[in-house]
């Protein structure tokens, strides 16, 4: 299973540092953390060392910042989009990952408005260890065919709730 986080690598806005912890006690052998995206005051090297001291470094892989197609890509080779953040307003990554139709995890914060839990369209957690981790086990538990109407239904939100004649 391949889970992925897009945007800025700030560890603590983004709760990245929160996701290497319970990506680590999560316990899934068969699954990698891909970390998209610029280094946010030396991030990533901070983010690779916390890896290697919970000993899942040959996991947890760092890609720089993708646009284009290019993000178009990884949207497509990845299972699962997450977005631990701790706060966030709309998180455009979040809604590029939905109009994607792509399955997302992402926290209470980074669903400010509801829309994701409402529709069923996300796993939904708490940026907290525990309740992480215990969502990365249920979202690597999970089919292709129930990942891909997890997705579908994000996809859903994304062209409902968040199109311009639905914001104006």
């Amino acid at each position: 299973r391949v889970f992925m986080f897009v945007g800025r690598l700030d560890p603590w806005h983004k709760g990245l540092d929160v996701l290497v912890d319970a990506f680590a006690a999560a316990l899934l052998a068969e699954a990698s953390l891909v970390l998209v995206g610029p280094d946010w005051r030396g991030s990533r090297r901070a983010l690779a060392k916390r890896a290697e001291r919970l000993g899942i470094s040959s996991r947890v892989v760092f890609i720089e910042a993708a646009f284009g197609q290019e993000r178009a890509d990884l949207f497509a080779a990845a299972d699962v989009f997450v977005h631990p953040s701790r706060w966030e307003g709309i998180s455009l990554s979040v809604l590029a990952a939905a109009a994607a139709g792509k399955a997302c995890l992402i926290t209470r914060e980074a669903d400010p408005l509801g829309e994701f839990e409402r529709a069923q369209a996300a796993v939904v957690v708490e940026p907290s260890v525990s309740s992480i981790a215990e969502g990365l086990r249920q979202a690597g538990a999970l089919t292709r065919q129930e990942l891909d109407t997890i997705g579908a239904r994000a996809r859903r939100v994304a062209e409902t709730h968040f199109k311009w004649p639905a914001i104006a």
